[in-house]
């Protein structure tokens, strides 16, 4: 039984495989499944600019020793991406659902607060900082502007905590 001596390049991996000349391409994609993990019905070989498939007669294809062949394929079935539902294009019959469970709702973007809503919100879910605000309210100051943020942000922290819907940060 003829056989030749080549290596498979699959990602990153080299692979010495010993393909058998008289067999059929299945034999040697069985024997590429074993290596990589790529289920025959998902591979492509390549040899140089030839692909090899299925039809493909291995004693006429001019492999030569240790010729490279490139394998192409993904071992694992990709999985469907979940398509992604975002609060904005809920129907307001469906929110109830989500009320009752809890989901927090968000800042409304008034045109250019996007990254300062995304802040507001990351320092909303800090515990330890909400409660320090909320059992230390600020002086009465209106004179101090880092007061007058500070009772802005317990505010803001307060409705985000009791809101049913997104809240608009007019105040901050």
């Amino acid at each position: 039984m003829a056989t030749i001596q080549v290596k498979v390049k699959h990602v990153k991996e080299k692979y010495d495989v010993e393909v058998l000349l008289d067999e059929p391409v299945e034999v040697l994609k069985t024997q590429l499944f074993a290596l990589t993990g790529v289920p025959p019905e998902r591979q492509k070989i390549t040899a140089g600019i030839k692909q090899i498939t299925d039809d493909t007669d291995l004693k006429t294809a001019g492999l030569k020793p240790n010729q490279v062949l490139m394998l192409i394929g993904t071992a694992d079935v990709l999985a469907a991406a979940e398509k992604v539902v975002f609060i904005e294009d809920i129907a307001a019959s469906e929110m109830h659902g989500l009320i009752a469970a809890g989901v927090p709702f968000g800042l409304e973007n008034l045109g250019n607060t996007c990254y300062m809503n995304s802040t507001f919100q990351m320092l909303a879910n800090v515990e330890p900082l909400v409660r320090k605000m909320a059992s230390h309210p600020p002086a009465a100051s209106v004179l101090d502007p880092a007061t007058e943020l500070a009772k802005s942000a317990r505010n803001l922290f307060f409705s985000l905590k009791r809101a049913h819907e997104p809240v608009a940060p007019h105040e901050f």
